[in-house]
C-alpha cells in the first residue's frame, strides 16, 4: 500500500520558478546560525498545527494567493528531524562550529541529501536546539524533487 504524500505549501511566491532556484549557503554573517542564510525553497506542510500558515497567520506579506503547493518524489533523500535523540545522531561531518557553539553544515547536508524536514510538532524540545524553526519545514535543495499540484 503506498502511503499518502505529505503536500506542502511554499508562501510569498504564487508559483515555482526553478531558474530563480539558488544553492542554500550557511549563514556566517547574523547572529541566526541554525538557518541558511541564502538559498533553497521553504515550505511547510498544509495538515502540520505547526504549519507557516497556522502559526504566522498575522503576517501580512504571507498572504494566502500568494503562495504554491507541491509534494515531493518518492525517491527524494530526506534528512528527517523530529526529535532530540535524531539530532544527537546527526554524523559530525554535517556539524560546524561558530563561535564556540554547534551548527547543522547546511552546505554539506545539500550535497548528500535533496531535502531535510524538521518538525517540533513531534518534539518541542527542538526548538531549543533550533529556536529560528518554529514551524514544522522543509528545505528543499534540490529543485528535481519537487512535483508541483
Amino acid at each position: 500500500m503506498k502511503k499518502d504524500k505529505i503536500i506542502f505549501e511554499h508562501l510569498r511566491h504564487s508559483k515555482f520558478d526553478i531558474d530563480k532556484f539558488e544553492n542554500v549557503k550557511n549563514n556566517t554573517i547574523t547572529n541566526i546560525k541554525d538557518k541558511p542564510i541564502d538559498g533553497g525553497l521553504w515550505a511547510s506542510p498544509i495538515n502540520s498545527n505547526y504549519s507557516w500558515r497556522k502559526v504566522f497567520s498575522g503576517m501580512d506579506n504571507w498572504e494566502k494567493n500568494n503562495s504554491f503547493k507541491f509534494s515531493i518524489s518518492d525517491d527524494a533523500k530526506i534528512l528527517c528531524i523530529d526529535s532530540l535523540e535524531k539530532i544527537n545522531l546527526i554524523p559530525k561531518k554535517y556539524i560546524i562550529s561558530y563561535d564556540e557553539e554547534l551548527f547543522l553544515d547546511f552546505e554539506k547536508i545539500s550535497k548528500e541529501f535533496d531535502a531535510i524536514f524538521f518538525s517540533p510538532s513531534k518534539d518541542d524540545r527542538l526548538c531549543k536546539i533550533m529556536p529560528h524553526w518554529e514551524c514544522d519545514s522543509i528545505l528543499v535543495f534540490n529543485p528535481n524533487i519537487i512535483e508541483l499540484i
